[in-house]
């Protein structure tokens, strides 16, 4: 009987990760459909997409336990998140505005499956 308090705060100490991994990733998810917003913005007057340094108010670069890589070339883009804490998806996207997600450990890319 003593491992029960013990087991009880694994427990929680684990929905707790949970939790938190569920709102990271909506948090990265959030981060990219922002860079869609600033990339189908910034296309109209110069046609061409901008890079991550060139969209005002977006500084994803490393948000809410995700990394966020944009590449550009002039008629499209690609975006991917991974994350450093194991566990949670890593996610594409590019200038079809998919959402692509990767429950395993390689990266999510274009033949991933979409976010439903």
């Amino acid at each position: 009987m003593r491992f029960a308090p013990m087991l009880l705060l694994i427990t929680l100490a684990g929905c707790q990760y949970q939790s938190l991994g569920l709102a990271l990733e909506r948090d990265g998810i959030r981060a990219i459909a922002a860079i869609h917003r600033a990339e189908t913005e910034f296309y109209v007057c110069p046609g061409r997409f901008a890079e991550l340094s060139e969209i005002s108010g977006i500084t994803p670069k490393n948000t809410g336990g995700y990394y966020f890589k944009l590449n550009v070339a002039s008629k499209t883009y690609a975006i991917t998140a991974t994350s450093s804490l194991n566990g949670l998806r890593s996610f594409f996207s590019d200038q079809t505005l998919v959402i692509r997600q990767s429950t395993n450990k390689e990266p999510a890319d274009a033949n991933s499956h979409e976010i439903k």
